[in-house]
């Protein structure tokens, strides 16, 4: 079993997911998961100014609202 740290928090077992991951998960586009994130919409980990990842938790909880 592999477990995820980011910023010293376990997040996960699961792999954290890219902007493309998501939008392929939810059927739209990287924009659109984009603007889901900067909306407050979607929770992520930024990573950096351009770098956002997701656990499978957080884009599952998304989809089910």
């Amino acid at each position: 079993t592999t477990l995820h740290l980011l910023y010293g928090v376990v997040v996960g077992e699961d792999k954290l997911l890219t902007r493309r991951d998501v939008a392929e998960r939810l059927g739209v586009s990287i924009n659109t998961v984009s603007a889901f994130v900067y909306s407050g919409k979607l929770p992520c980990y930024k990573l950096g100014p351009n770098t956002l990842r997701f656990t499978t938790e957080q884009v599952e909880v998304f989809h089910r609202e």
